[in-house]
C-alpha cells in the first residue's frame, strides 16, 4: 500500500490523474450538500444543530463550485462524475 505522500507525489504530477481527482472531489462535495439537505429536511434537530448543519451544507456547495471553476480554469469541461459513496454508505 501507498503513503499518502507517495499518492499525492503521484497524482499531482499527472494532469489526468490530478484532473480526475478534482473531478471526484467536486463530485463528492456535491453529494455531501445534497445528503446534509436531506437529513436536515428529516427534522428532529435543535436551533443550533440545524444552524450547524446549513453552514456544514453550503460550505460542502461552495467546494464544489471552488473545484468546478479550478477544472475549467484547468481546461476541464466541469461535469459530475460516478464516484463511490465513500463513507456516506456508513453514516447515513
Amino acid at each position: 500500500m501507498k503513503t499518502s505522500v507517495q499518492w499525492w507525489n503521484k497524482t499531482k504530477s499527472d494532469e489526468g490523474l490530478l484532473n480526475k481527482w478534482l473531478l471526484n472531489q467536486a463530485t463528492c462535495e456535491l453529494n455531501a450538500e445534497k445528503k446534509l439537505g436531506k437529513l436536515i429536511d428529516m427534522g428532529g434537530v435543535g436551533v443550533k444543530e440545524f444552524n450547524i448543519l446549513k453552514r456544514i451544507a453550503s460550505d460542502e456547495g461552495n467546494h464544489a463550485t471552488w473545484l468546478m471553476e479550478l477544472c475549467l480554469n484547468r481546461g476541464v469541461p466541469p461535469k459530475v462524475v460516478k464516484t463511490s459513496n465513500r463513507y456516506w454508505k456508513k453514516t447515513y
